[in-house]
């Protein structure tokens, strides 16, 4: 469960606003809805999504 992380952690991470991450989120981001009603995003799943979909947020380097 530990590569679970909060939508704050993810908007931290990506340095995005929480609409942004909702409208993608609206376009197929992967996530886990937990029975209390937050939704947590696995990394993994979010580095490859975001390879997928928005390669200018992988400007850091090549071990993002």
């Amino acid at each position: 469960m530990e590569d679970l992380i909060t939508t704050k952690f993810l908007i931290s991470k990506l340095s995005r606003s929480a609409k942004s991450i909702q409208r993608d989120v609206k376009k197929g981001m992967p996530r886990v809805i937990l029975p209390s009603g937050s939704v947590r995003y696995r990394l993994s799943e979010i580095e490859a999504w975001i390879a997928k979909h928005n390669t200018k947020l992988k400007k850091k380097g090549k071990n993002a």
